[in-house]
Order: C-alpha cells, then sequence, then structure tokens
C-alpha cells in the first residue's frame, strides 16, 4: 500500500488529515494489509464491505466516513503519484473553486475495443445528459459543500463522475 507515502504529502500541505480505506470484499488480502496500515497510522479508518458492491458504493461508504472540509477521492491502486495529491490541495486554496479534478492526458494501453466502448458511452452520456464528460475522472478533491451535496442525492445507482459534473458547484482548474 502507498497510505504512508499519501500520508507523507498529505503532510507538507500542512492540513490535517484522515485517510479512509474501503475494503469491497477484495479476494486477495488486501483487508489484512489494510489492517496492518490501521497499526501504524492512528488517522487511518478502514471500512470492510460484506460482498462486493462495486466501486461507486464502495466509494459512497468512503464519503460517508469523510469528516473534514475537504475530501479527496483517490483508487488504491496506486496510479496517480502521491505528489499529486499537493498539487491539488494547492490549486484548491489558490482558487475559490468547489471541485479540483486530476485529468489524465493519455488513458494508457488500451485495445481498440475498449477505446471504442469509451468513445460510445461518453459520447451517449454526453448526449443525454447535456454534460461533457470526456476527461473526467474519480480523481477529485471536493470540499465540504460538495461532499455534503453529493450525499445528500438520492440515487440508488450512482455515477461518482457524472454526479459530480450535474451539482452546478465551481470546479476549479484541472490538475494533469
Amino acid at each position: 500500500m502507498l497510505v504512508s507515502d499519501r500520508k507523507a504529502a498529505l503532510r507538507q500541505t500542512g492540513c490535517a488529515s484522515e485517510v479512509i480505506l474501503v475494503d469491497d470484499d477484495s479476494r486477495d488480502d488486501t483487508w489484512g494489509r489494510i489492517k496492518e496500515e490501521a497499526q501504524t497510522l492512528s488517522s487511518l479508518s478502514a471500512l470492510r464491505l460484506s460482498r462486493n458492491f462495486g466501486k461507486e458504493v464502495a466509494l459512497c461508504a468512503g464519503l460517508e466516513r469523510a469528516r473534514g472540509d475537504a475530501v479527496i477521492v483517490i483508487d488504491g491502486d496506486g496510479q496517480p503519484p502521491p505528489s499529486l495529491l499537493l498539487v491539488m490541495v494547492e490549486k484548491w486554496r489558490r482558487s475559490e473553486a468547489d471541485i479540483v479534478q486530476a485529468v489524465k492526458i493519455k488513458r494508457g494501453h488500451e485495445s481498440l475495443f475498449s477505446k471504442l466502448g469509451a468513445f460510445f458511452f461518453y459520447l451517449v452520456l454526453n448526449k443525454l445528459s447535456g454534460f461533457e464528460l470526456k476527461g473526467a475522472s474519480d480523481l477529485k478533491l471536493m470540499n465540504r459543500k460538495v461532499a455534503d451535496a453529493w450525499l445528500a442525492m438520492p440515487e440508488c445507482n450512482v455515477f461518482f463522475r457524472g454526479m459530480t459534473a450535474c451539482m452546478g458547484l465551481r470546479y476549479g482548474p484541472n490538475t494533469v
């Protein structure tokens, strides 16, 4: 896990922070590793779901636990470097944005089928919703107002990046 690296990056911001890890009933040793991390980090909160409900429900569970003035949603796959957290916090502080979003320049190696699937998914979604979601990501810093508004939405089938886009709140400068 890269929790300690991310905690170190958050310490550099000067912000008090908590880390909330959600295990969506992983089949590997994720829960054991989370418990090990929790022994060394007092500000770590761990939550294990009873079954695999999917990424969106796991994200909701983490947001329900978060108590800070700002919340950073980040996958546990280790792809985004810890230094990106520092950049996001700085952009949030310098702007009056409600949301700062990290946007991938490249999606990485994908099959033609995956690229076409993503293209048509976002084409249809953009047409139906009226929102441009190209480049949208789940890696976001949201202030408390956004987190509370998102949690108050009554949807039972959640789509995080789509729901945050339609809230009408101020997006800050994207990070890359």
